[in-house]
């Protein structure tokens, strides 16, 4: 419960932070940045000055609504995609749930400001291809599968913290993910190098930092995937395409993480459907499958490992217990041969009545430890043991 409660404090605290740095943008870097490039169409002041406040009131309701769609797919699409519609149906419906929610988004963004088409890294562009409508729409589409693809993750990964699933981590043990998490920094910081090829020896020690914060992101979609294709410590494949389907809404939920703590105000236009669009599907199913392998693979290797040291586990408790068990046989004989010693010794010292309570005694715990442990015992063997049991309380 505690670590519940860790993780919802920290998601309320990311909220706070994300619109605080989403009002210093829109007030001073993308602001100024936007108020330049709508200077270019409107020449009168008050009319960009009422241009430039629909836009940051559009772009503060558009974060508010996202933020509501993840809470109401972490509260509501969760539970019925889990366990009534299934996951290999899952990635069908939320395309077409965000495909119905970006229609409308769209026609109200196109209806309430009609230079939607205007950022602040773009002045008005020509669309060859598609209309700027069109545009809008696969944009809105894109924001509202991440916001549901957020609330899924991060309902997933409470499910998690409250140890309703979340048993490979303490399976593994902290050698192996703190590996996983150590090759995947690596595989991204190389990947950063190849990709920023000729910048200096500064410039790619800053990639270290944005490398290891992104290598985290990584790692919890590492995670995701081997709950999902892990089962009993061996991989599963069964229910492939179900299984997939959760690793993808889980990933676009973490990218959504990076793409929204970042902008919603990337380029329109051709730039955006043939540069932007492509590159991102291009990066994304890379790093997917990277990603995917690489976790498969260490895991097939590791749990190797386990399953050898888990049989090393069994046939040491198989020991201790014949042990105990051999334990348990002499402990009984170590007792009937004292009782047999006193016995010995009353008789030589002329004590029937000390040596007949030894043998009573004697019968008595050899009836309990021996044959009271049987499913059926002969009624004469109880009267006997009864009658034992007078004698030598009386």
């Amino acid at each position: 419960m505690k670590k519940s409660i860790i993780l919802k404090v920290l998601v309320l605290v990311a909220v706070v932070l994300f619109f605080a740095e989403k009002y210093f943008q829109l007030n001073a870097l993308h602001g100024l940045e936007y108020q330049r490039r709508i200077s270019q169409l409107i020449n009168d002041d008050a009319l960009i000055a009422n241009q430039l406040l629909t836009f940051k009131i559009q772009k503060f309701s558009e974060y508010t609504v996202y933020l509501i769609i993840a809470y109401l797919s972490f509260k509501h699409i969760y539970q019925p995609l889990n366990k009534k519609i299934g996951w290999q149906a899952s990635l069908p419906i939320l395309v077409l749930i965000s495909m119905v929610l970006g229609l409308i988004f769209s026609m109200i963004i196109k209806a309430t400001n009609p230079y939607f088409s205007i950022t602040p890294y773009n002045g008005q562009v020509a669309a060859s291809e598609i209309s700027m409508f069109s545009h809008l729409f696969l944009r809105q589409t894109i924001h509202s599968f991440f916001a549901v693809s957020l609330g899924l993750l991060i309902r997933n990964s409470l499910q998690y913290l409250n140890n309703e699933k979340g048993k490979l981590f303490r399976v593994l043990g902290s050698d192996f993910w703190v590996l996983l998490y150590t090759v995947q920094f690596l595989l991204i910081l190389i990947i950063n190098i190849l990709v920023n090829v000729g910048e200096t020896p500064s410039q790619i020690a800053l990639m270290i930092p944005t490398s290891l914060l992104f290598a985290l992101v990584t790692f919890t979609m590492s995670y995701l995937f081997l709950e999902a294709f892990s089962v009993n410590d061996q991989l599963s494949f069964k229910n492939f395409w179900s299984k997939i389907s959760q690793c993808i809404i889980m990933t676009s939920g973490g990218a959504a993480i990076i793409y929204f703590s970042t902008e919603l105000n990337l380029h329109f236009g051709d730039r955006y459907l043939n540069y932007t669009i492509p590159s991102f599907l291009i990066v994304s199913t890379v790093l997917f499958v990277l990603i995917l392998s690489e976790s498969l693979l260490q895991f097939s290797f590791y749990s190797k490992y386990i399953r050898k040291n888990q049989a090393l586990r069994l046939e040491l408790r198989h020991k201790d217990s014949s042990l105990s068990q051999l334990k348990s046989q002499i402990n009984p004989h170590f007792l009937f041969n004292s009782l047999n010693s006193l016995y010995g010794l009353a008789l030589e010292e002329s004590s029937p009545k000390t040596s007949t309570g030894i043998q009573k005694l004697s019968e008595m715990m050899r009836f309990m430890l021996r044959e009271n442990v049987e499913d059926t015992i002969e009624i004469s063997r109880e009267f006997e043991y009864v009658e034992n049991w007078c004698l030598y309380t009386c």
